[in-house]
């Protein structure tokens, strides 16, 4: 249930992120790296099941899933949160509710959040914590082995929970944001270590198949809900 949920948030920030929010500033001279910048937005998603296979247990998911990023000039700070029903064939439906707020450093150092989960109004996980990367953080619970990247996640709930993050692990934004920078050079292929607090799993290996830029708007059934000049730039499937 929880992981489900989370790939269908997932999903769609993703889309989110090259459809709606990748601004291209002007190439200078003495870089050859694309210039990426991620716009501060709010979009709101109505989820709806299209499809089961033979046999599943589900019948029916409905819900909706709000997404808010702000960008500073010191730190990205999102705020997503997403209520779904999941309704069986022999069961009751059960209605799950989740909260989770970020704070990334836009240099890559630094990373605090938090994370509430409901099922069926009932609390049923509470995260919070930070993480630090890079050696020369005045964090005291660094990764012993050192080395420019490397670091720990912290949580406080729960207590004691602790994971160590190694050079070459990301936070999410900075994950977007170089997997877009990649996109936008040409690259086909994106690994990366990830670390994002949305669970008490730790860190995950995240492998990314860039595909060829696409017609956003030729791909979405228009609604008069839908203003589709913020689908009208660059995306890639």
């Amino acid at each position: 249930m929880k992981k489900y949920s989370i790939l269908i948030a997932t999903a769609l920030m993703f889309c989110l992120f090259v459809a709606g929010s990748l601004v291209m500033a002007p190439e200078t001279p003495a870089s050859s790296e694309p210039e990426i910048s991620l716009t501060s937005h709010k979009a709101l998603y109505e989820i709806n099941l299209v499809s089961t296979k033979s046999g599943s247990q589900i019948v029916d998911v409905g819900g909706e899933m709000y997404y808010e990023l702000n960008t500073g000039c010191d730190a990205w700070i999102t705020n997503h949160r997403f209520k779904l029903r999941y309704d069986y064939t022999d069961s009751p439906s059960i209605q799950v509710q989740s909260n989770f707020s970020t704070y990334e450093s836009r240099d890559g150092q630094t990373f605090n959040f938090t994370s509430t989960r409901r099922r069926n109004g009932t609390v049923s996980e509470e995260l919070k914590g930070r993480a630090y990367l890079n050696s020369d953080t005045d964090s005291p619970n660094l990764d012993s082995d050192g080395g420019p990247g490397a670091g720990q996640a912290i949580y406080e709930q729960p207590d004691g929970l602790t994971f160590d993050l190694t050079d070459t692990t990301r936070f999410p934004m900075e994950h977007t944001h170089d997997l877009l920078m990649r996109a936008e050079r040409g690259d086909k292929f994106f690994n990366s270590q990830v670390f994002d607090g949305s669970d008490d799993e730790g860190p995950v290996s995240i492998n990314a198949f860039i595909g060829p830029v696409v017609n956003a708007v030729a791909r979405v059934t228009t609604s008069p809900k839908i203003d589709v000049t913020l689908l009208n730039t660059k995306a890639r499937n």
